[in-house]
């Protein structure tokens, strides 16, 4: 034992070292009790690691728009890593969040620096490189955006087994982690399938032969919960066309020098062409990682600078940078290591001054880039809480400014009208209820016209409750305008802000039994540009529009909310009305049964379900929502797939040792 931790003695030595200096940069976010970047990013994946404690790995929920499946082709497993460190140590939800992020500061180097040394790399090489990585600014983006981190800590072990898989050392695991990596963060499996191909293309393997389309068909086979929901389109859908724009596509670099690199980092990387292809007569991984890292990074200054093909930009490969930085650094250690077996003195100083700037460089990124840790929350929905009003939010929905927050101090009974996932909602009507409470015209004054469409907004959506902040002037105009629907307002004194809460006094209504002529409504577009006039305009008309069929001839009914995956609406005995309108979006996985027998359900805008109550006579409707057939398909192929794997290297293993006994 003794003579292993003598053989390792300097190892150990510099990763403390390396776990000094991380802990010491980042130690500062423990002060908090939340981490606000200025988003909700943050918060947000708060309230997803509370939904998961609250009702596991759900279909749908009822907390955010009109009922939404929040967990479709979305990242689980930070949300799941999280929970587990809240469970096992007793940790509030934003404490371990904050935990994780400085644990995984620290960890990026450690992993970095054992990765390098399992290349064979020196000690000096290692720690140089593993300090390099401080000057990736954009490790804060990964933080703000909290699942993205994890994307980012968990890169340099799978590019590791991108080396043993390219070097011939493994195939079909690495290529099995790959699907697996989608739900750590889909920027990491689309930058895994990339590398993946290109080292392909470029070895000497054949690209369309039999064992690369079986490695393909296993990534499918393993990331297919990722993206077999996305081809199973819902009958309205909300695209949003910001989100595949050069200007969005900018935004998540737009507050870093160099795309969120370091100068340090791009000059050392082309300095290294060099060292790496003096010799070109095979390519090494290295070579392919560098041709790899360079054609990444054209592809983002390019998209950043022109519009790109829909297809690549919703990818939103931009926010892949982090994996740029440390593909550049596992291609940068052949330098170090060739500057360190150099003689010449000159070229080590100027190494040493780089290092000097970079580890400088870092902790002012750290000083400008990170969240701001929080000793008090600021958050409407918290300080209304704090204000002891009684039973501040007994029925209906509650519009706040802030989605994340909201979602997460509420208690669980209470919803939102709008969601955190615009570039997955199916509800544009929640989108445009958001649009005009904060951004209206610009007006400062709402005219009567647009404060009553703002008024069949929230009725349409089941909203009573509305949080908006003491300086809105549009809210203040809201409010003037407003004195007959209004029925309580008050001012809530926030930590930073102060809010108004205000309570309007009509009945919730989330359900309508209407006739035949109700069918005859003009239908919602299949597809919204939240953007564009026109369908603003439009949306505005058909929301006006139903509001007054439903005020004329809809016939309300009480609706209930059992269990998150599930509405109950109450059909009076008697009932001649034929059809029902259920305010809850529509999703083709509800199933409708009216006293034990099923009856027809089907979309009818982006809002409301339509139900077939014919012949019924009266009785509970019972919604209930399931997870399609494609998602237990899709965990039998991840488990079949792990379980096959496993047995054909145990069988790989014993067939070679008893050759091996043989021989």
């Amino acid at each position: 034992m003794s003579s292993i931790i003598k053989k390792y003695l300097l190892d150990i030595f510099l990763v403390a070292v390396l776990i000094i200096i991380s802990f010491s940069i980042s130690a500062f976010l423990l002060q908090g009790e939340i981490l606000s970047p200025g988003y909700e990013d943050w918060m947000a994946h708060a309230f997803r690691i509370q939904i998961l404690d609250q009702y596991g790995y759900t279909s749908w929920i009822h907390n955010w728009s009109n009922g939404i499946s929040i967990w479709n082709s979305y990242q689980f497993v930070p949300h799941i890593i999280t929970l587990f460190v809240v469970k096992a140590f007793g940790l509030s939800i934003t404490t371990a969040m904050i935990y994780l992020t400085v644990a995984q500061f620290v960890l990026l180097r450690v992993f970095i620096y054992i990765i390098m040394r399992l290349l064979n790399f020196g000690t000096f090489t290692a720690f140089v490189i593993s300090l390099l990585s401080l000057s990736i600014a954009q490790f804060w983006q990964g933080v703000n955006e909290y699942s993205l981190m994890f994307a980012f800590t968990f890169s340099p072990l799978f590019i590791y087994l991108w080396i043993l898989y390219y070097n011939n050392k493994i195939s079909l695991f690495f290529v099995y982690s790959i699907g697996l990596s989608f739900y750590i963060h889909p920027i990491l499996g689309l930058s895994l399938i990339a590398l993946w191909l290109l080292g392909n293309i470029l070895s000497n393997k054949t690209v369309l032969s039999k064992s690369i389309l079986i490695e393909f068909l296993i990534i499918l086979a393993t990331s297919s919960l990722f993206w077999l929901p996305l081809l199973q389109v819902s009958n309205y859908t909300f695209p949003h066309s910001y989100y595949s724009t050069r200007e969005f596509l900018a935004l998540a670099l737009q507050t870093y020098e160099f795309y969120g690199l370091n100068l340090t980092i791009l000059l050392l990387f082309a300095t290294t062409i060099l060292v790496l292809f003096k010799n070109t007569a095979n390519l090494s991984w290295g070579k392919v990682l560098y041709i790899f890292a360079s054609l990444y990074l054209l592809l983002v200054i390019v998209g950043v600078q022109f519009e790109l093909p829909h297809f690549i930009s919703q990818t939103q490969f931009p926010r892949g940078v982090f994996f740029i930085g440390i593909s550049m650094l596992f291609v940068i250690a052949s330098l170090i290591e060739y500057i360190v077996k150099s003689k010449i003195l000159i070229v080590k100083l100027v190494l040493i001054l780089f290092l000097t700037i970079a580890f400088v460089d870092n902790l002012w990124y750290a000083t400008i880039y990170s969240p701001t840790p929080q000793y008090q929350v600021n958050d409407p929905i918290k300080s209304v809480y704090e204000h002891n009003i009684p039973e501040p939010f007994t029925e209906g929905k509650v519009w706040s400014p802030y989605i994340g927050s909201s979602s997460y101090y509420a208690d669980s009974d209470v919803s939102s009208p709008y969601s955190y996932m615009a570039h997955l909602e199916p509800n544009s009507v929640a989108q445009r209820l958001t649009q005009h409470l904060l951004y209206t015209n610009q007006e400062q004054n709402l005219t009567l016209s647009s404060t009553e469409t703002i008024n069949n907004y929230l009725k349409l959506t089941g909203t009573k409750y509305i949080l908006l902040n003491n300086d809105n002037l549009l809210g203040k105009s809201f409010i003037e305008n407003n004195k007959e629907n209004i029925k309580q307002v008050k001012l809530i004194e926030g930590k930073y802000e102060d809010f108004n809460y205000i309570k309007m006094n009509w009945e919730i209504t989330n359900a309508f039994l209407v006739n035949e002529n109700s069918l005859k409504l003009p239908h919602f577009p299949k597809e919204v540009d939240i953007l564009s006039n026109k369908d603003q305009k439009q949306l505005d008309e058909l929301v006006n529009t139903y509001m007054s069929e439903f005020k004329q001839s809809g016939k309300p009914v009480n609706v209930i909310y059992p269990s998150n995956d599930q509405v109950n609406v109450a059909i009076p005995s008697g009932n001649t009305l034929p059809y029902l309108f259920v305010n809850e979006s529509y999703d083709p996985q509800w199933r409708a049964y009216i006293n034990d027998k099923e009856v027809s359900v089907s979309s009818f805008g982006p809002n409301f379900m339509l139900v077939d109550v014919r012949d019924t006579n009266g009785g509970t409707l019972v919604l209930k929502h399931t997870w399609p057939i494609s998602h237990y398909v899709s965990l039998f192929l991840i488990f079949f797939t792990g379980a096959s794997l496993l047995i054909y290297r145990l069988v790989e293993k014993v067939g070679r040792k008893e050759k091996h006994e043989v021989n």
